[in-house]
């Protein structure tokens, strides 16, 4: 069984649509829950997803999976994706998967929010976001909030994020964890959380990322790699920022690695 939603927007229609998938048990699909826009012409797209309930195992791709393409000027999306209580376990690709793109001046805006979903054994990351702005004045940005979620034994990063930003783009993502558990993801790269910011542009050109864990109470053990957290900054020093406190959490304070071109800018207990 597989659930897909798809929307097309062109030539400047606007569509409010809300989306609600709860208490299905989907497996042995290509993905499991797939979402995508597709967004042109001026066209504008605000969006409610909520994801909850749900048994998601033992698909080909990634168990839960939003898609975005937002290209050209005036074309906009307003994203806001809730997943709880969800488990998705077993898939060939990660467990939860965004991508959010914009292009030639399309803005593209989304806030995902996990909170008591158990996501395991996934043969991707736990959860892994893309996000990228490419063109002047083209836009993207993704807030991701992870609260009381479990992600273990994932195949990569328990929490990933790749963040672009090309041409006169600008391009922001920030994470955030409370009380999340992530622990025994293994494999080529992996880690506990993983960011890599890129600027591919000259002036005008932006590319920032933040990762949080200063609500505390998360649990980052038993990853690959020598830290919890690895944060690479191929963009402007301090373009990256990671708060790496976590009161009441294991470790305090998180230890990070860091690398790229550019420094990160640590923020300490």
């Amino acid at each position: 069984m597989r659930i897909a939603s798809r929307l097309a927007v062109i030539v400047g229609l606007a569509l409010l649509p809300t989306v609600v998938l709860a208490g299905n048990n989907v497996t042995n699909s290509g993905a499991g829950i797939s979402i995508s826009n597709n967004v042109s012409g001026g066209g504008s797209v605000t969006q409610n997803i909520s994801v909850s309930g749900n048994t998601v195992q033992n698909n080909g791709g990634a168990g839960i999976s939003v898609n975005n393409s937002v290209s050209g000027t005036g074309s906009t999306l307003g994203q806001t994706v809730n997943a709880t209580n969800n488990t998705v376990s077993d898939n060939g690709g990660a467990g939860i998967s965004v991508s959010n793109n914009a292009d030639s001046g399309g803005v593209s805006t989304s806030s995902v929010t996990t909170s008591g979903n158990t996501v395991t054994n996934n043969g991707g990351g736990g959860v892994s976001v893309s996000n990228t702005a490419t063109g002047t004045g083209s836009t993207a940005s993704t807030t991701v909030s992870s609260t009381n979620d479990s992600i273990s034994n994932n195949t990569g990063a328990g929490i990933s994020t790749t963040n672009t930003a090309s041409t006169g783009g600008t391009a922001t993502t920030s994470v955030t964890a409370t009380g999340t558990s992530i622990t025994g993801n293994t494999g080529a790269g992996s880690t506990g959380i993983s960011v890599t910011n890129t600027n591919n542009g000259g002036v005008g050109t932006t590319a920032t990322t933040s990762v949080d864990t200063s609500p505390g109470g998360n649990t980052l053990t038993g990853n690959g790699g020598s830290n919890p957290i690895v944060a690479t900054n191929n963009a402007p020093n301090g373009a990256v920022v990671v708060n790496r406190t976590n009161p009441g959490g294991n470790p305090s304070p998180i230890s990070v690695t860091t690398g790229g071109t550019g420094t990160t800018t640590l923020i300490l207990p």
